[in-house]
């Protein structure tokens, strides 16, 4: 278990824990080997968490008073998290 950005990342590779940004970087290094990284709520904040990953680009920092709340019927933290480049793109919701 580690703590990453305020959250719990549980991340196993090669039978060792791996801190997740440790797991990235031994898998640029060693582009045979294969793992596993998974984001929990930190994807959430991340609409274009590929592109950042690539090109090291900082990742957002989650709000919580934008993450899910019961109750709270309105998009507010789910389309508007901002791109690497600093703009919120619009969509038509699809993919």
């Amino acid at each position: 278990m580690y703590q990453v950005l305020g959250l719990t990342a549980h991340c196993r590779g090669q039978g060792r824990a791996y801190h997740v940004w440790s797991a990235i970087y031994i898998k640029r290094r060693r582009s045979h080997y294969y793992f596993l990284v998974s984001f929990i709520d930190l994807n959430l904040v991340q609409p274009n968490l590929p592109v950042r990953l690539q090109e090291d680009i900082p990742l957002t920092p989650p709000d919580q008073s934008k993450l899910y709340q019961v109750g709270n019927l309105t998009p507010s933290g789910y389309s508007d998290w901002p791109f690497a480049d600093g703009n919120v793109r619009e969509t038509d919701g699809k993919l």
